[in-house]
């Protein structure tokens, strides 16, 4: 069975990781599974270590793959909404102004307790041009195309 590879964003406070989920039988069209999570200290080596084990989960839809590549195409921003099982996601790639990052790519999640989690991990202009590629590839993929 074919396992395509994760593509990895590592920032100074956080951290963002893309999968690209298979179509099959068993639950349809394929995905894209992103996850975000904060920097969580350093290792013995100096290398950052990031919380996976308190990430926030998203599963990024056709839907939702189309308007995230749309706005990255046409250097806007973006927001999107899940609601899922009591808990609430909001998705948003944010256009900067100025600076070294020409966007955010922030998740604020709010859980059945009301509990609220945020975090933010800034892009570079050669990052945000690989995610494009990738969702752009991923629409025909998803579809078993």
């Amino acid at each position: 069975m074919f396992k395509s590879a994760q593509f990895n964003i590592f920032k100074g406070k956080a951290a963002l990781r893309i999968s690209f989920i298979l179509p099959r039988e068993d639950y349809g069209m394929g995905f894209l599974y992103a996850e975000v999570a904060n920097e969580n200290g350093k290792n013995a080596s100096g290398n950052r270590i990031y919380d996976w084990e308190n990430k926030i989960p998203i599963k990024l839809g056709i839907v939702d793959i189309s308007k995230l590549a749309y706005a990255i195409e046409r250097g806007q921003s973006c927001e999107l909404f899940h609601q899922f099982d009591g808990a609430t996601k909001g998705i948003n790639l944010q256009r900067a102004e100025g600076g070294q990052s020409p966007y955010f790519f922030s998740v604020s999640q709010k859980n059945k307790e009301g509990q609220t989690s945020k975090i933010s991990v800034p892009l570079a202009s050669e990052e945000v041009y690989s995610i494009l590629t990738l969702l752009k590839h991923s629409i025909p993929a998803i579809h078993g195309w």
